[in-house]
């Protein structure tokens, strides 16, 4: 199970699985998959380690219909402690045992007017639909594993909003950090390294013929360059249909020109070109490249490049 995928069973923000399994109320591991290093959370620990045991404040708001925005305070106001929060260990939001909750009646805990607050902060109003909807910049940076100054450029490429009405501080709403770690997570994005790896190319080949051609839409998530799967077999495809000069010479120890001479001289005709306003790549279909191949084989050696 990824974070992802057990933020959306418990009904909160990924950020919060993560600094929930930080603080190691969440036990999980890291795994490469497909060539990337991802957080795991093995399922029967979630269902017995976690979701048996505990509960994220929010989540349980959200299951009885309260406020999200003081249910914790609400909670905490009636002597109960929580195992992981703001005011504990530094996480982004309150989870408390489960087994400390059986004997409250929950919906008079929500109704609760007169509570005392542990932050000083008004009970109604913006600041606290502030506090649930946004994350400052910091923690965003923390929740990416990134610098201040790079979280801070995600902004500016429009990878993350800005909170409106965030103060003088700048302030990160929490759904477009979920949208970019959903999209970090997604199993359906592979980086064009290893995209390049899986087709044998280098980065920059790859780059030049498939990208630059338009053939494949890169995504910049500001942390990685990724393309969909899709476009990997796309090329793919391509690839065991067509083969390139470059591609040519190499498979039979010649220069890249081996193609091209034999396109002048009308033995070979390229079948498609690939062309962009910066670039050209002339794509030869390969049974004919290998029909040729036999063919000058049998037929001795000769000056290809005269």
């Amino acid at each position: 199970m990824t974070v992802a995928e057990l933020a959306e069973r418990c009904n909160v923000h990924t950020e919060n699985i993560r600094f929930a399994i930080k603080a190691g109320v969440i036990p999980a591991d890291k795994r490469v998959t497909n060539g990337r290093r991802m957080t795991v959370i093995d399922v029967s620990d979630a269902e017995k380690l976690f979701e048996k045991e505990y509960v994220f404040a929010g989540s349980l708001a959200r299951q009885i219909g309260a406020s999200v925005t003081n249910f914790a305070e609400k909670l905490m106001s009636t002597g109960i402690r929580p195992v992981s929060g703001p005011k504990i260990d530094g996480g982004l939001t309150y989870i408390f045992l489960r087994q400390d909750l059986e004997a409250l009646d929950l919906g008079a805990v929500a109704a609760l007017d007169n509570y005392p607050t542990r932050t000083g902060r008004k009970k109604l109003g913006l600041a606290q639909h502030t506090t649930e909807s946004t994350i400052s910049l910091a923690k965003a940076a923390e929740a990416l594993g990134l610098t201040v100054q790079r979280t801070k450029g995600l902004v500016l490429k429009g990878l993350l909003e800005a909170a409106k009405h965030g103060g003088r501080a700048l302030q990160i709403n929490r759904d477009s950090l979920d949208r970019l770690n959903s999209m970090l997570d997604d199993k359906n994005l592979i980086t064009i390294d290893d995209a390049a790896k899986i087709v044998g190319e280098t980065r920059s080949a790859f780059e030049y013929r498939w990208v630059h051609t338009h053939l494949v839409t890169v995504i910049d998530l500001g942390l990685r360059r990724v393309i969909r799967r899709e476009c990997l077999e796309e090329v793919q495809r391509y690839k065991r249909i067509f083969i390139t000069a470059d591609e040519a010479g190499k498979l039979l120890g010649s220069h890249r020109s081996l193609l091209p001479n034999w396109a002048r001289r009308g033995l070979i005709a390229p079948e498609k070109v690939m062309e962009s306003k910066i670039v050209g790549v002339k794509l030869y279909r390969r049974t004919d490249f290998d029909q040729l191949h036999i063919l000058k084989e049998y037929s001795g050696p000769s000056n290809e490049h005269e």
